[in-house]
């Protein structure tokens, strides 16, 4: 988009698409196995749906009777520094069958004059874009290449080395933390400081570091060797059996 002067304005969508986001439990497999469809090859094609938007997860802003055009771009604006959720709706043709992921996080980014240039109607194509370089299908080939991974890791785990292996990894879901607080400060504070050490200590406890220790720490602890060192060699000292002391 074009800014004053016709400069060049540039904004940032992020969207983070559920784990666990299609409508039914099957939708998954179907997604990811609908190969022809999604390349338009073999007389399969598909079509796609932004049905709905907001910035809750039961609220669609394109379909409130109470506003207008301009009241929906202002609601994008009044919202910018708020997560929205989008559901798309997917239908596979000639099946027909149908494709539900629901409440993926939308995040948009951008400076003050950027906000003001956008509007929902361009919102709605940009995450309705059915192309390679579309939301969507990003989506699916993502999901697609972590399959593959999951598949080669688990041929390795049939025939590992002893006592080793690798099991296919499952993806975490992702939920939306809110955290509100009063703190009061000093008058000579460092604010900027004060708010980091708040960021790391929230970073800390939601995911906190796996500990190391070094071999004489894990021995001096009554830790034997065979359990010290079962498991793969790390660069920087062992987790072992003492991680629990963390």
């Amino acid at each position: 988009m074009s800014g004053v002067g016709g400069a060049p304005q540039r904004v940032t969508v992020e969207v983070r698409f559920p784990e666990r986001g299609f409508a039914a439990w099957d939708q998954r497999a179907l997604f990811l196995n609908a190969g022809d469809a999604f390349a338009n090859r073999n007389g399969e094609s598909f079509t796609l749906a932004l049905s709905r938007f907001g910035a809750t997860k039961t609220y669609d802003l394109q379909t409130d009777p109470v506003l207008d055009d301009a009241g929906r771009d202002a609601y994008v604006r009044r919202h910018w520094r708020d997560v929205f959720y989008a559901t798309f709706d997917i239908q596979l043709s000639p099946s027909g069958k149908k494709i539900t992921i629901e409440n993926a996080a939308v995040r948009l980014l951008g400076n003050p004059e950027t906000r003001n240039l956008t509007t929902m109607s361009g919102l709605h194509a940009l995450l309705a874009d059915t192309t390679p370089s579309g939301f969507v299908q990003h989506y699916r080939a993502s999901c697609s290449g972590r399959r593959g991974r999951q598949g080669r890791e688990g041929g390795v785990a049939g025939a590992p080395e002893p006592g080793r292996g690798l099991l296919p990894g499952e993806g975490v879901n992702i939920e939306d933390v809110a955290v509100c607080a009063d703190v009061e400060v000093a008058p000579d504070a460092d604010i900027e400081l004060v708010q980091a050490k708040i960021w790391f200590a929230i970073e800390t406890y939601l995911n906190p570091a796996v500990p190391l220790y070094t071999l004489q720490e894990l021995m001096d602890a009554g830790d034997q060797p065979d359990a010290i060192f079962n498991g793969p060699p790390l660069k920087n000292g062992s987790s072992g059996p003492g991680t629990e002391r963390g």
